[in-house]
């Protein structure tokens, strides 16, 4: 059965497990002079894994929750990053990065 990566984009997306899809990854990573894999289900199950380390990392995070019922820990409120607020419906390009990062290591 295929892994269905759902991507948040600030927009408290039902069920949202990932920050980026396994095309994304790949860009990112392809930019970097990596190849991930070709098969989406490989990428899919890293991310996933990429997802657990961020997600168990929320404490250390700044501000909070924007929505009470979202699935992730972005969007946030009261974050702050290079003395620039990040609207409360965005997610950081530095996450998505630290995303792709970690799906390249897992590589």
């Amino acid at each position: 059965m295929p892994i269905t990566i759902i991507v948040e984009d600030g927009s408290n997306v039902a069920n949202a497990n990932s920050y980026l899809s396994a095309p994304d990854a790949r860009a990112y990573a392809a930019n970097r002079g990596v190849a991930l894999s070709d098969d989406d289900d490989v990428i899919a199950s890293q991310l996933i894994v990429g997802m657990d380390y961020l997600e168990a990392r929320e404490c250390d995070m700044q501000g909070s929750r924007t929505y009470d019922d979202q699935a992730l820990a972005y969007p946030r409120t009261g974050v702050v990053i290079n003395c620039k607020a990040v609207a409360d419906d965005a997610i950081p390009s530095q996450l998505k990065g630290a995303l792709a990062q970690l799906v390249m290591a897992l590589e």
